[in-house]
């Protein structure tokens, strides 16, 4: 073999082991922290180039599918793939309703309804001097009266109020029963009807 069948070779199996012991240690953390740890699942790099790797050396072509459907990466990407659609399009532009933006000291919301009662909440801050996070997004159902929006998030941690003011402005209430505090509050926000 030369070189570059070898370098394709080693690297066609660097992402599929990296798959592969990431989930086990993923899992061993899970299980013994309690709390939700992600593995690195990276799809597609390694099966292409496993192929490329067959091809070139002449292999049986035999083993181009079980190299496909051995990747953890790649089988666990096409399982999540119908549900990565199916939010991607709950929130699109195409079904855009409602927009909303607000702004409180360094942070920026904006607040999006969606058709089917669907919605997306993306808070970004502007940080110059301290440390901690820039954006997150928060997906969930939504229920509209005259004058509010009931928002509960998708995991259901979450459930803010939006309640009609003025004209065009809202004011956000965040739920009385669990007080969010800190960067994830938006309590007493005034939202921009767009």
């Amino acid at each position: 073999m030369d070189h570059f069948s070898n370098a394709l070779l080693c690297f066609g199996l660097f992402f599929p082991v990296v798959s592969f012991v990431s989930l086990i240690l993923a899992a061993i953390e899970s299980r013994r922290t309690g709390r939700n740890c992600s593995a690195i699942l990276i799809p597609f790099v390694g099966p292409i180039a496993l192929t490329g790797w067959i091809l070139i050396t002449g292999r049986s072509s035999w083993f181009i599918p079980l190299i496909w459907i051995t990747d953890l990466g790649t089988i666990l990407f096409l399982w999540v793939l119908p549900r990565l659609i199916t939010e991607a399009w709950r929130i699109s532009r195409w079904t855009l309703l409602m927009r909303f933006d607000a702004t409180h000291r360094q942070s920026m919301a904006t607040l999006t309804l969606h058709r089917h009662g669907y919605y997306f909440l993306r808070r970004t801050w502007v940080r110059t001097t301290s440390f901690g996070p820039l954006s997150a997004g928060e997906t969930g159902r939504y229920l509209e009266s005259h004058d509010r929006i009931v928002l509960t998030s998708d995991d259901g941690t979450e459930r803010r109020q939006l309640h009609h003011q003025l004209d065009c402005i809202w004011i956000m209430n965040d739920s009385n029963d669990k007080k969010i505090r800190g960067v994830e509050s938006l309590d007493r926000w005034r939202f921009q009807q767009r």
